[in-house]
């Protein structure tokens, strides 16, 4: 079976009920700081690239890092 995009996964998934008590979020750590950085730097960057910039980032005093939780869906 091919899917033309990942919606049509999604959904042929729902259907064969492979999603049954999975976890809605599937990024640690959802609706951080981390998340929000993480996604922008997947756009245009290789995994490893990204781990390594959060890794570092992780590094910084928490004072430099805005450690405040965004809601989720709330853009």
């Amino acid at each position: 079976m091919e899917f033309n995009n990942s919606y049509e996964l999604l959904i042929e998934l729902r259907k064969k009920d492979l999603l049954k008590n999975k976890l809605k979020y599937w990024w640690p750590n959802v609706g951080t700081f981390e998340v929000v950085v993480g996604a922008i730097l997947t756009q245009n960057t290789k995994w490893e690239n990204v781990e390594m910039a959060l890794n570092n980032l992780k590094r910084f005093p928490s004072s430099q890092v805005p450690s405040s939780k965004f809601q989720v869906g709330s853009m």
